[in-house]
């Protein structure tokens, strides 16, 4: 995780425990359907997405 935050991938604030949690408790929730729970999912990870980052982009690895 330290690597995620220092790249700005994932907040600076984020903790892996809370970030677990967060996941299990979207992730085995009561759902309409697959697709709410992925509207949902989607909702918490852009919540612990660094400031800048962009869904789906991995940053450039530093030399």
């Amino acid at each position: 995780m330290g690597a995620a935050q220092e790249a700005g991938v994932i907040r600076s604030d984020s903790e892996l425990e809370g970030v677990i949690r967060l996941v299990v408790s979207v992730a085995t929730g009561a759902f309409r359907d697959e697709a709410q729970r992925e509207r949902v999912l989607g909702l918490a990870f852009d919540g612990i997405r660094g400031p800048g980052a962009v869904a789906g982009k991995a940053p450039r690895k530093r030399s």
